[in-house]
């Protein structure tokens, strides 16, 4: 939350986030090069942090770009991160199957307490049906 609290939107640039786009990987290396070059060179925190939600939006609207056939879901944590939610709903407003995000259940422990109670209760409604 301090980096996107932090994050200056005026900020320009963002930083290259190499990704393998068959894996899902990505090669931090450049990017955090790329930080510490920066703030040797007396950029702002608030810079830095723009440049960082930047690369990060941009990778993953790169990633999802390879299944631009089916609708975008974004869920975790991460994504109560309001400014890098924004990022990637702006460069994803073209998509042909939509994007969605969580409405009743929050994306992050809530969504994943949700998931385990769905999961204990389909287990016991199959133990009560092989009970019959």
């Amino acid at each position: 939350m301090l980096l996107e609290f932090s994050a200056d939107e005026s900020a320009i640039g963002r930083y290259e986030l190499i990704g393998d786009r068959s894996t899902g990987s990505a090669d931090w290396r450049q990017l955090i090069a790329a930080v510490i070059n920066d703030r040797n060179n007396a950029a702002t925190p608030g810079q830095i942090a723009m440049k960082f939600h930047r690369a990060i939006a941009d990778w993953a609207n790169e990633l999802s770009g390879e299944h631009a056939n089916v609708p975008l879901v974004l869920s975790g944590g991460c994504f109560q991160n309001g400014l890098l939610r924004t990022l990637i709903e702006a460069a994803s407003s073209n998509r042909r199957w939509g994007l969605f995000v969580p409405q009743r259940i929050p994306p992050g422990d809530g969504g994943l307490a949700s998931g385990q109670l769905a999961v204990a209760d389909a287990l016991r409604s199959a133990k009560s049906q092989q009970e019959f």
